[in-house]
């Protein structure tokens, strides 16, 4: 009988465990899936910035006060992406800074409603440098996965921070405004896609780091 009770425990035990392999496996499929879902809104996101980017350069007849709102509205746009993801999975650590990232863009979306044009590219600075600590916190987490694309991630980073810093100084007075906006938002955002696209690659990888 106690063989039989012994026996009866073990495949309890061995049911018990299996059932809590399926369970994992499938909230970190989930995960994965949420994350991939994630990584293609914000590059469809860094896309119609590109493209307005090159609209600017392309159409200057139009007024900056409409590409502003039109920055604003993507922004605040992308901040409502970012909390949805935030609140669908807040405990997955990824989206904790989709909260963060969230404020800065509704503040910054409302600014370029409200202010004047010629704080444009000061904006544009501010834009890059609440996306840079996203790409550093992905940059962290590839480096202790032992994937040699963080090397990429930082020399991204650091054309970011350059574009940046060009942002705040303001080097170009002599140049429209909204050239330099345009050349700006290319620039970011062809360095936004690449890192993106890496992350896209490493999705399974990346996502076990918060398993």
């Amino acid at each position: 009988m106690y063989s039989d009770t012994a026996k009866t425990k073990s495949k309890l035990a061995f049911m018990t465990k299996k059932l809590f392999h399926r369970r994992t496996k499938r909230l970190l499929t989930d995960s994965e899936i949420l994350f991939q879902k994630y990584l293609d809104v914000s590059s469809l996101f860094s896309l119609l910035f590109l493209i307005m980017g090159i609209g600017m350069i392309l159409c200057q007849s139009v007024s900056m006060k409409l590409y502003g709102m039109i920055f604003g509205l993507f922004l605040l746009g992308f901040a409502g992406i970012q909390f949805y993801f935030f609140l669908k999975r807040r405990e997955f650590e990824v989206f904790r800074f989709s909260c963060i990232s969230f404020f800065f863009a509704v503040v910054l979306g409302i600014l370029y409603f409200i202010l004047n044009p010629i704080y444009y590219i000061l904006l544009w600075g501010f834009v890059i440098i609440v996306s840079m600590f996203e790409k550093l916190f992905h940059a962290f987490y590839l480096y202790r996965l032992h994937d040699n694309s963080f090397l990429i991630y930082f020399v991204s980073l650091f054309m970011m921070l350059i574009l940046a810093i060009l942002a705040f100084i303001h080097p170009f007075a002599n140049l429209p405004i909204l050239e330099v906006l345009g050349l700006l938002s290319i620039l970011f955002h062809i360095l936004n896609l690449s890192t993106l696209s890496l992350l896209q690659k490493r999705i399974s990888e990346f996502v076990g780091c918060f398993d």
